[in-house]
């Protein structure tokens, strides 16, 4: 590319820096080199870089705007760049207007880094200075502080000589709740980089001092841990993922495995605080002689009996349960941001009134739970967050998808409070909602029991469901409760007109 028909426009920063025009011009007329999948130098199919002896051209061909056009759009690129502060502070951008026509190619010059693709892997995962981690850190921070993603690749990071970290990319993307750190560890372990458990064990610790200094929410180690469970691997890597795995979570411990295998279970979810229906839905199953029970989370929320329904379930060993959502926002004072005023003044509430003792006990509730064909979980089996995303009308294709590529025959979840299953059946999706519905010659079954507490059916009947492991044969059963003693202490507490009404009309 000649660019002796180009006018060279540096951007101003507000900073002072080392590189003029001159530097620039050099530079340009250095032999460029591609950038792209497979390529020496990773990045986009349009990007061209030139190598200085000191720094690095990119410009970006994939632009040509007219003039004005490209001064705003490296104004936006420099507004978020101040922002972020993830780059060296000597990048500089520049347009490279045509003479004779209104149109400009953007571009920047940096100072020449050594890319962490280009380093081995003693020196990225030094025990007493981890660059990966520097990396790694970027990326946490960004996502804590502004909700944005830093593409996490080896070959867009680079260290000056103080090796001190920064991130090369232009762009910067939407938050992605940690799944381009999942996929990037695993692959640093796929591709051994990490290449012995005791390097393993070192870089959780690491991580996991990392994630929390920039993450108050515990739960944000359990969706990277089983994030990174989930991945394939190669045997031969299998041990230093563990090793990883174990020092995430330090002593943060789950069972994530039933203590029963077959025959007949009790599906209960969305008890939502209200003990007069949990009662009545316990001595349901307890008349049917069933003893196995999962509970498929949220124990509290909408309804004014936490303590007491907690009480109730800690009492029975028989019952697995779950984290929902609302169990979740409890103990860390997060709900997610589609939230409705009614859900957020029931968990304001529902954490002034709560033990520590209740507290400590939703805290180390585990976000699912695994048979050999089944998986529980509150929200949806394509949600690594376990229990925020649903399975309805629109998602359920998505979520039979994910239960085949598991190879699970049944998952069992709660959110959206209606009796349901979504199923697929000799290579088609089906929903129905019967009473009575026979689940054998199904492939894969999404079943939700309904809402022990907040049935949205237009009944007000507590729900659950009945399941035979062996047969297949499922039931779906409704019990009547006390709703006046519920409404009665719902009213007693305050709670809003709209959130007793919605209970009184099952909706």
């Amino acid at each position: 590319m000649n660019f002796d028909g180009y006018t060279i426009r540096v951007v101003e920063t507000a900073t002072d820096n080392p590189f003029q025009a001159t530097d620039i011009i050099e530079t340009l007329h250095t032999e460029h080199l591609d950038s792209g999948h497979g390529e020496e130098h990773a990045g986009r199919p349009v990007t061209r870089l030139m190598f200085g002896e000191t720094n690095v051209v990119k410009l970006r061909t994939e632009y040509e705007l007219s003039f004005e056009n490209s001064r705003k759009f490296i104004a936006s690129f420099i507004e978020n760049e101040k922002k972020i502060a993830v780059y060296h502070p000597d990048k500089r951008w520049f347009l490279l207007q045509h003479r004779s026509e209104d149109t400009c190619i953007i571009g920047n010059i940096t100072p020449k880094l050594e890319t962490l693709d280009k380093m081995d892997s003693s020196e990225l995962c030094d025990d007493s200075h981890s660059i990966l981690i520097e990396a790694v850190e970027l990326y946490l921070r960004i996502a804590s502080d502004k909700e944005l993603c830093l593409d996490l690749a080896l070959s867009n990071f680079g260290i000056d000589n103080s090796n001190t970290v920064y991130y090369v990319d232009d762009q910067t993307y939407s938050w992605d709740q940690f799944a381009s750190l999942v996929d990037f560890i695993a692959h640093l372990l796929r591709a051994g980089v990490i290449s012995t458990a005791e390097q393993a064990q070192i870089l959780g610790d690491q991580l996991r001092s990392s994630i929390c200094r920039y993450f108050t929410d515990s739960h944000s180690i359990t969706i990277i841990a089983e994030g990174l469970k989930s991945a394939f691997y190669p045997d031969s890597v299998r041990p230093q993922m563990q090793a990883l795995v174990k020092a995430l979570y330090g002593n943060q411990v789950y069972s994530y495995e039933p203590k029963f295998e077959g025959g007949k279970v009790a599906l209960i979810a969305d008890i939502h605080a209200n003990a007069p229906a949990l009662a009545a839905v316990l001595a349901e199953i307890e008349k049917r002689g069933l003893v196995q029970i999962i509970m498929l989370g949220d124990v509290v929320g909408y309804g004014p009996h936490p303590n007491e329904c907690i009480k109730m379930l800690m009492d029975n060993p028989n019952i697995h349960i779950l984290k929902g959502n609302h169990d979740h926002s409890a103990v860390s004072d997060f709900i997610s941001g589609g939230a409705t005023q009614l859900a957020q003044w029931s968990m304001d509430w529902t954490r002034q009134v709560l033990t520590e003792e209740s507290r400590n006990w939703l805290q180390e509730l585990p976000p699912y739970l695994e048979g050999d064909n089944w998986l529980a979980v509150h929200g949806a089996p394509i949600d690594k967050s376990f229990f925020n995303a649903y399975v309805y009308k629109m998602s359920y294709v998505e979520n039979l998808d994910v239960m085949m590529e598991r190879k699970l025959q049944y998952c069992f979840h709660g959110h959206t409070h209606i009796q349901k299953i979504y199923y697929r059946k000799n290579g088609h999706d089906f929903e129905e909602d019967g009473a009575r519905l026979s689940l054998l010659q199904n492939q894969h079954t999404l079943i939700c029991p309904g809402s022990v507490g907040q049935p949205r059916s237009g009944r007000t009947e507590a729900e659950l469901a009945i399941l035979d492991l062996a047969s297949g044969e499922l039931q779906f059963v409704r019990t009547g409760y006390d709703l006046d003693e519920t409404v009665r202490s719902m009213t007693e507490n305050g709670f809003p007109a709209k959130m007793i009404e919605r209970l009184r009309d099952g909706h």
